[in-house]
């Protein structure tokens, strides 16, 4: 929802800087206005982020889990502006689903290896950091499955640390949520 709701604000904001840009005969770039959130560095890169989420469609519904796991990971090269919140939320969100990705190719070590990382680095907290420690947890999950039947005690400590991210995730989702709640009062 907060995606939609921040593509319409762009659009409506670059639809009106464009209007009065008009009447005066002048282009402003985004990043020379007012807002720093629609900076045209901001706005390229979540359109490259884009276009790199549709190629990883693409090539999944072709049965190309390697070349979609290939067009999200360019999603994690490209550069936002630093501090844009939006650019921190991009990368997690294609972390996680580079994870699964990974995951249904059977590499579980590469999907724990992609999420780590996610979560070393510091983020705010957010919807998309919450749905990486879900994905941390559906990884846990997996690996415990793949020592079930030769490390019973690795196996079950991989289970406690996908509860552990489960209930990680669902505290920043609370919170994010409670947060979301404030806002919305008077």
């Amino acid at each position: 929802m907060r995606r939609t709701s921040l593509a319409l604000l762009v659009l409506a904001a670059l639809g009106l800087a464009a209007c009065d840009s008009r009447r005066a005969g002048v282009t402003t770039p985004p990043a020379e206005r007012d807002d720093p959130t629609l900076s045209t560095g901001l706005l390229v890169a979540l359109g490259q982020a884009k276009a790199y989420h549709h190629l990883a469609d693409l090539h999944l519904a072709e049965g190309d889990p390697d070349a979609a796991a290939g067009a999200l990971r360019q999603i994690l090269a490209v550069r936002f502006p630093a501090g844009a919140a939006e650019g921190e939320e991009t990368l997690l969100d294609a972390r996680a689903r580079l994870a699964k990705v990974e995951l249904g190719r059977g590499r579980v070590d590469e999907a724990r290896h992609v999420v780590d990382e996610g979560l070393a680095a510091p983020a705010r907290e957010s919807f998309f950091l919450a749905n990486l420690y879900t994905v941390s947890g559906e990884v846990h999950e997996a690996f415990a499955r793949s020592l079930d039947a030769t490390d019973i005690a690795g196996a079950r400590a991989e289970r406690r640390a996908a509860i552990a991210a489960y209930h990680r995730a669902i505290e920043i989702d609370e919170r994010v949520q409670q947060a979301l709640d404030k806002e919305a009062r008077p």
